[in-house]
């Protein structure tokens, strides 16, 4: 449980993105462009509270899994011999896109996912300042997003056309 005092700045945090309607415009990103995933709200910080939405969708994917090579001090590789060894696993994919305030640099909304990183400058501005910010950079994320990446639903399916292929889509 938090402290009274973190829950306080949690819910200071809370408000000011419901302020700017943070929720509803994540609630677009999944339901128009990812096209999927899910919508919490959550705090957490080693080093003080960092609080925000937080958009994410995971789905079965084929993850190459290294196999432990001895260690070769001269490091060349015979010819015979592959530079990497390893083997096909079922594992995890996952988008991630996270909306929110560090109290460690409280004078920002952070943006952050996989593909990209931006901050909204909050002190000393007006909501309607940070509305216009925000969105704009919302924007310049699904542009980034949408060149770089194939939708929820796309991305699963591919996924699992490439574990029946590697014979591991019976794995659990």
């Amino acid at each position: 449980m938090l402290p009274e005092r973190v829950g306080d700045e949690v819910a200071g945090i809370r408000a000011t993105l419901d302020d700017v309607n943070v929720g509803g415009r994540l609630q677009h990103i999944r339901d128009f462009v990812w096209r999927g995933g899910r919508l919490h709200f959550s705090a957490a910080g080693e080093r003080g509270v960092d609080a925000g939405y937080a958009l994410a969708a995971e789905w079965p994917a084929p993850s190459f899994e290294r196999l432990p090579t001895p260690v070769d001090t001269t490091g060349i590789v015979p010819a015979d011999h592959s530079v990497v060894d390893g083997r096909w696993v079922r594992g995890r994919k996952r988008y991630d896109l996270r909306v929110g305030i560090d109290l460690a640099v409280p004078s920002a909304i952070y943006i952050r996912s996989h593909v990209f990183v931006s901050h909204v400058p909050i002190a000393g501005r007006s909501t309607t300042q940070v509305e216009q910010r925000l969105q704009a950079e919302l924007d310049a994320y699904v542009e980034h997003f949408l060149g770089r990446c194939p939708v929820v639903p796309e991305a699963t399916a591919l996924d699992a056309a490439r574990l029946r292929r590697l014979g591991l889509d019976s794995q659990v």
